[in-house]
């Protein structure tokens, strides 16, 4: 219910689509919120490449691993369904995923994310990934959900939002 109004970075010039574009984002007329301390947790957590398919992977791994020193990344092969599901049970802040998502239209509560060693389903993911702020998953299908009155349930992003992230971003 709060509006949400991205803006362009003053001096900025328009990129191609899919260009990474710095946005500014206001939340109008959201009170100020003070979150209390909390027992310091891992930085945050990156899943790139897991089926080792995607042109770009290797500097975006780079990228991170540069601009995040103490997040966690993992690739490839070590980006599999048992390791994920264990660094976020450590509770990391946030989670990027670049990968493959799988929507489901007859079951979208199967809709999933393809790692190295197979799925993970939304419902697994929100149960260990609760207690992060914000998760990003960048891959398609990853915001899918069916055109229904309780279409917030399903998919990747509902489980995630009910589960108690406080952003996720998706793609449709």
């Amino acid at each position: 219910r709060v509006p949400i109004t991205t803006l362009q970075v003053e001096g900025q010039s328009r990129t191609p689509w899919g260009a990474v574009v710095k946005l500014v984002v206001v939340l109008a007329g959201s009170p100020a919120t003070v979150l209390p301390q909390a027992a310091p947790r891992a930085t945050g957590l990156f899943i790139v490449d897991p089926k080792g398919n995607l042109t770009q992977a290797a500097a975006a791994e780079q990228t991170y691993r540069r601009l995040f020193p103490d997040a966690t990344v993992l690739s490839g092969r070590q980006a599999s369904r048992t390791q994920l599901l264990l660094e976020l049970r450590s509770g990391p802040r946030w989670m990027h995923f670049d990968g493959h998502g799988r929507f489901d239209p007859a079951f979208p509560e199967l809709s999933s994310l393809e790692l190295a060693d197979g799925e993970v389903i939304g419902d697994e993911l929100a149960e260990v990934a609760g207690r992060c702020e914000l998760i990003n998953l960048s891959g398609c299908k990853t915001g899918r959900s069916p055109v229904s009155a309780d279409s917030g349930r399903f998919g990747l992003a509902g489980p995630l939002i009910h589960a108690g992230v406080q952003w996720v971003v998706v793609s449709r």
